[in-house]
């Protein structure tokens, strides 16, 4: 494979063999033709993925204490933020930890610093699981399953979610591929047909939905530059398959799709350009079942009943170049 020097994702498949324990807890790597992908314990997480040797996610080095974004982390159960960290449900009033203090929100559930275990370790595909029990702020328990599974066409990443509590419980989930420019994001492209746009107040808490316009209308391929975005995007416009999909075009002309099925029923759209040391980086497609704050608006909140299970399906496809 035509792998680049000094590439932080050929140096973790070097170096992270299977079993070796990081900072995110073990690494496991899975490989079909030329597509390479590094999964971590901790959240579950998507380290790197590369096709060709190139990065198509902006890999990390799990030796840290966290990543520098939520980079390729699973999101439940609840996605994006809960304004306050408080919400309200069957007529009791919970409050989450703040971990986004400058905002003062509950950011992107509790899961991403967990410690999964392998279940499935194979070749091309990984399973990971995790017993999440009920807390202060959320007093359910959950299971989750997550695979990551590579094919011809990309990476797909299948979750399912049971609820092993008593009682019923709200729920959402999403994921966060952080997907790299290969240059400028400026010279950049984004494409995807959606119909309304989240506005959002000053803490990033979406206030109104309206119809996508400029700088927000993606509904053809549009350059990314001086584009500021933390935004949620819904009303997609989806194929026969069902899935609604966002295309992001590199510097390099190479476009990765990132498609979600009927189960995700948000993109949100993040550009990094108020992440310190991080501005513009690389862009951010989320797939998520339910929009911004959506313990407070019960927009496309999902209530698991006891017992119940749902199953999640998205992926990253690099189209031929």
């Amino acid at each position: 494979m035509p792998y680049r020097k000094n590439n932080l994702a050929i140096y973790l498949i070097l170096t992270y063999t299977e079993g070796v324990v990081s900072k995110f807890g073990k690494l496991w790597t899975i490989a079909l033709g030329d597509q390479v992908a590094v999964i971590a314990q901790k959240g579950a997480t998507l380290v790197s993925y590369q096709k060709a040797g190139l990065d198509i996610i902006a890999p990390f080095d799990p030796n840290l204490d966290r990543s520098p974004a939520f980079n390729g982390a699973i999101l439940a159960p609840w996605p994006n933020r809960i304004e306050g960290g408080k919400y309200t449900f069957a007529g009791q009033i919970h409050q989450l930890p703040i971990n986004e203090p400058e905002l003062g929100n509950a950011l992107h559930g509790l899961v991403y610093a967990k410690m999964f275990d392998f279940q499935v370790m194979e070749p091309e595909r990984v399973v990971l699981t995790l017993e999440q029990p009920g807390q202060v702020g959320y007093p359910w328990t959950l299971l989750y399953d997550v695979m990551y599974k590579l094919t011809p066409i990309g990476l797909k990443t299948v979750i399912r979610v049971t609820n092993r509590s008593d009682a019923h419980a709200p729920f959402g989930i999403g994921w966060h591929p952080w997907l790299t420019p290969n240059g400028d994001l400026d010279d950049s492209f984004l494409y995807m047909k959606a119909q309304n746009h989240l506005k959002n107040n000053p803490n990033l808490i979406p206030i109104a939905q309206e119809p996508t316009r400029y700088p927000y209308n993606f509904n053809k391929k549009t350059s990314l530059i001086n584009i500021d975005l933390d935004d949620g995007f819904t009303g997609f416009e989806r194929g026969i398959d069902q899935r609604a999909k966002a295309f992001f075009t590199r510097t390099d002309n190479r476009q990765v799709e990132v498609w979600m099925d009927l189960s995700y029923r948000s993109f949100q759209i993040c550009s990094a350009d108020h992440l310190n040391g991080l501005k513009r980086f690389a862009l951010a497609v989320e797939p998520m079942s339910c929009p911004a704050n959506a313990f407070n608006t019960k927009d496309d909140l999902i209530v698991l009943e006891p017992g119940e299970k749902r199953t999640f399906k998205c992926g990253i496809h690099v189209l031929p170049h």
